[in-house]
Parts: structure tokens; sequence; C-alpha cells
């Protein structure tokens, strides 16, 4: 993970770990949450350019984050279906059982920014992503999203490691609707094996994931 100067829009320090990093945000105290699939969430202070919470004792789940107005992180954890919520100062002050896997999590509050929500408190949403059809699935499936405005868009199938499977998607596209096909392949042609994928849409400010069923 690159941390890059805003103004120089240079590189001023580079972090190298083990874990695929697949979600980052930043508190108002210049803390990084770097959330992974298995391997929880690292905390990085980007003032003194080390690790609060490094890969040895990392904030359990991921890996869906999100940030409220008074800087409680909320983590959602795909392993044992829960959503915690950490204080600024990482301890643990409620845990929620949700089911089903969670990967994502959004808060919707006033004045919020964190990449979902401008200085406003308007929505800041630049897509909408929908459920794939049909899932479960074989051989294929059909992954839909409205686009708001246009922007650079990409697509990713993920395993439940956050390996990128494949990218179907990695472009400029207009506003409106569109939707593209995955045939349950990898990147090198092959047939995926029987699982639960995720597909995960990116633009320049956010990214949404959600989750699918490949039966064979």
């Amino acid at each position: 993970v690159d941390v890059i100067d805003k103004i120089t829009q240079t590189v001023t320090d580079s972090v190298k770990f083990d874990p695929s990093v697949t979600n980052v945000i930043v508190n108002s105290a210049n803390k990084a949450y770097l959330a992974t699939f298995g391997a929880g969430v690292l905390v990085y202070n980007l003032d003194s350019q080390v690790f609060e919470r490094n890969e040895s004792d990392p904030l359990p789940g991921g890996p869906g984050m999100a940030l409220d107005k008074s800087g409680n992180v909320y983590i959602t954890d795909f392993g044992t279906d829960s959503l915690f919520v950490f204080s600024p100062n990482h301890q643990r002050i409620a845990s929620y059982l949700v089911g089903d896997g969670p990967v994502s999590v959004a808060i919707y509050d006033e004045n919020i920014i964190n990449g979902l929500v401008d200085s406003g408190g308007k929505i800041a949403r630049s897509f909408a992503l929908r459920q794939n059809y049909p899932n479960p699935f074989n051989p294929g499936t059909t992954i839909a999203f409205e686009a708001l405005k246009g922007a650079r868009f990409r697509l990713d199938v993920l395993d439940v490691t956050g390996r990128v499977v494949t990218t179907l998607i990695n472009e400029f596209l207009p506003a409106g609707q569109h939707q593209v096909e995955w045939n349950g392949k990898n990147s090198t042609g092959k047939s995926a094996a029987t699982g639960i994928y995720f597909y995960r849409l990116t633009t320049e400010k956010i990214s949404q994931t959600k989750k699918m069923t490949l039966l064979r």
C-alpha cells in the first residue's frame, strides 16, 4: 500500500504485508484502516507512519468497513456473520450477529466524509450495484449496475480469500444502465470451482461488494 501526498502527488511511504487488502478507509485523526479477507483489520497511523494494530494484533473482521461522525469504525466479519463497532482508540463497544457473511457496510449519517457522503451530508454515490441473476448460478450469471454519472469503473470477481479471479470491466462508462455476464471462468479461461464468490464494483471514490454462489 502506497501513501501518497495529495498536494505533491508523490509517494511518502510504502507499507508491505502479506494479507490481501480489500478495503481502506481513513478517519479524521489520519488513521488508515486496512481490511483484509481472513486476516483482520490493520490500523496504520499516517502521521507517525507506524501500525497501531498490526498483523499480530489486528482488529477482528473484514472486509467491510465504515465510519460514523464520532469516529467509531464499523467492521463486518464475514467468517462469524457479525458486525463489530470499535471506538477510535480500538475498544469494542458493540457487536451484532447479522448473518449471511456480510462483506460491506455503510453509515447513513450527516456530515460524514468517508467516501460515501460529501461535506454537505448528501450521499455521494456514483453507481447502484444490483444483485446478480441468477444466483446461485451455473454456468453463467449477469451482473447489472446503474452509473449515475460517467466514470471509470472496475468490476472484479474475487474468491473467498480476496484474490481477484477475473476482471470483467475496467474502462470509462457513461451514465446509464450497464450489465455484464460472468461465465464462471477465471482470467486464464479455466472454469472456477463450486463455491462462494464476490463481485466488487469500484470507482475512484467508492466501491461496493456483493456475494454470489457458483454451483457445478
